[in-house]
């Protein structure tokens, strides 16, 4: 992966967090507990609703070659 991609998996912005389990994996409803979090970033912020978006492609881009070469259906997604 060159360091232009690698670039776009990473997007740091301003937010704020809600949910966050970040020290201590968190158990939902009996299942694994996992670190967790919800950032909360305003509709208005369009230049970082882009990044993400673009970074969550990158992401997927990136990783199809762990999925058998594509995309999982069920795949969860913010």
């Amino acid at each position: 992966m060159s360091n232009e991609n690698a670039n776009l998996t990473k997007v740091i912005v301003p937010c704020r967090f809600s949910y966050l389990h970040c020290w201590e994996p968190n158990a939902v409803s009996d299942g694994d507990p996992k670190y967790s979090v919800s950032a909360i970033i305003p509709k208005s912020d369009t230049e970082t609703i882009e990044k993400i978006k673009k970074a969550i492609e990158q992401a997927k881009k990136d990783s199809v070659s762990k999925w058998s070469g594509k995309v999982p259906a069920n795949l969860k997604l913010p």
